[in-house]
Protein backbone atom coordinates (compact mmCIF):
# COMPACT_ATOMS: atom_id res chain seq x y z
CA UNK A 1 0.00 0.00 0.00
CA UNK A 2 3.01 2.32 0.11
CA UNK A 3 2.97 2.54 -3.67
CA UNK A 4 -0.51 4.06 -3.80
CA UNK A 5 0.51 7.47 -2.35
CA UNK A 6 3.53 7.50 -4.64
CA UNK A 7 1.29 6.99 -7.67
CA UNK A 8 -1.00 9.82 -6.58
CA UNK A 9 1.96 12.13 -6.05
CA UNK A 10 3.33 11.17 -9.46
CA UNK A 11 0.01 11.95 -11.13
CA UNK A 12 0.23 15.56 -9.94
CA UNK A 13 3.66 16.19 -11.49
CA UNK A 14 3.44 18.52 -14.50
CA UNK A 15 6.28 16.81 -16.37
CA UNK A 16 4.35 13.53 -16.45
CA UNK A 17 1.71 15.06 -18.76
CA UNK A 18 -1.04 12.96 -17.16
CA UNK A 19 -4.63 14.11 -17.81
CA UNK A 20 -6.63 15.24 -14.78
CA UNK A 21 -9.20 12.47 -15.16
CA UNK A 22 -6.49 9.84 -14.55
CA UNK A 23 -6.57 10.75 -10.85
CA UNK A 24 -10.25 9.80 -10.73
CA UNK A 25 -9.59 6.52 -12.53
CA UNK A 26 -6.83 5.58 -10.09
CA UNK A 27 -9.01 6.64 -7.13
CA UNK A 28 -11.88 4.48 -8.39
CA UNK A 29 -9.53 1.52 -8.83
CA UNK A 30 -8.10 1.90 -5.32
CA UNK A 31 -11.59 2.10 -3.80
CA UNK A 32 -12.72 -0.93 -5.81
CA UNK A 33 -9.65 -2.84 -4.65
CA UNK A 34 -10.28 -1.95 -0.98
CA UNK A 35 -13.93 -2.98 -1.16
CA UNK A 36 -13.06 -6.32 -2.76
CA UNK A 37 -10.35 -6.95 -0.16
CA UNK A 38 -12.81 -6.27 2.66
CA UNK A 39 -15.45 -8.53 1.14
CA UNK A 40 -12.95 -11.36 0.71
CA UNK A 41 -11.74 -10.99 4.29
CA UNK A 42 -15.31 -11.10 5.62
CA UNK A 43 -16.07 -14.12 3.45
CA UNK A 44 -12.93 -15.88 4.69
CA UNK A 45 -13.84 -15.24 8.33
CA UNK A 46 -17.40 -16.47 7.86
CA UNK A 47 -16.23 -19.56 5.99
CA UNK A 48 -13.67 -20.38 8.71
CA UNK A 49 -16.35 -20.01 11.39
CA UNK A 50 -18.70 -22.26 9.43
CA UNK A 51 -16.00 -24.91 8.98
CA UNK A 52 -15.21 -24.75 12.69
CA UNK A 53 -18.88 -25.25 13.59
CA UNK A 54 -19.24 -28.12 11.13
CA UNK A 55 -16.18 -29.92 12.48
CA UNK A 56 -17.38 -29.37 16.04
CA UNK A 57 -20.92 -30.60 15.36
CA UNK A 58 -19.83 -33.55 13.22
CA UNK A 59 -17.65 -34.93 16.00
CA UNK A 60 -20.44 -34.64 18.57
CA UNK A 61 -23.19 -35.79 16.22
CA UNK A 62 -21.32 -38.91 15.13
CA UNK A 63 -21.32 -40.26 18.69
CA UNK A 64 -24.99 -39.38 19.20
CA UNK A 65 -26.00 -40.84 15.82
CA UNK A 66 -24.31 -44.14 16.64
CA UNK A 67 -26.18 -44.32 19.94
CA UNK A 68 -29.41 -43.51 18.08
CA UNK A 69 -28.82 -46.30 15.59
CA UNK A 70 -28.16 -48.75 18.43
CA UNK A 71 -31.41 -47.81 20.15
CA UNK A 72 -33.30 -48.10 16.86
CA UNK A 73 -31.94 -51.57 16.23
CA UNK A 74 -32.95 -52.63 19.77
CA UNK A 75 -36.47 -51.33 19.30
CA UNK A 76 -36.65 -53.02 15.91
CA UNK A 77 -35.64 -56.34 17.50
CA UNK A 78 -38.31 -55.90 20.18
CA UNK A 79 -41.01 -55.20 17.61
CA UNK A 80 -40.03 -58.27 15.61
CA UNK A 81 -40.18 -60.46 18.70
CA UNK A 82 -43.62 -59.04 19.56
CA UNK A 83 -44.90 -59.79 16.09
CA UNK A 84 -43.64 -63.36 16.33
CA UNK A 85 -45.36 -63.88 19.64
CA UNK A 86 -48.51 -62.36 18.18
CA UNK A 87 -48.37 -64.80 15.28
CA UNK A 88 -47.93 -67.71 17.65
CA UNK A 89 -50.89 -66.65 19.74
CA UNK A 90 -52.94 -66.21 16.59
CA UNK A 91 -52.14 -69.75 15.48
CA UNK A 92 -53.44 -71.16 18.72
CA UNK A 93 -56.87 -69.79 18.10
Amino acid sequence: MCAVPAIFIGLNLHKAFVPSWATWVITAFVLFHLIIELLLEIHGCLNARKQQRMSHTSSSSSSSSSSRSRSRSRSHRRSRSRSRSHRRSHRRW
